[in-house]
């Protein structure tokens, strides 16, 4: 169930990473932002 988890959590990275030109989440490395 966990590794299930952290691949959702990888999958949605890459989505936004891929998908969203501006993502206030993410800096321009790709790093999350807390």
């Amino acid at each position: 169930m966990l590794n299930r988890l952290k691949q959702a959590v990888t999958d949605e990275c890459l989505f936004n990473t891929l998908f969203s030109t501006n993502d206030k989440h993410h800096d321009d490395d790709g790093n999350a932002i807390s």
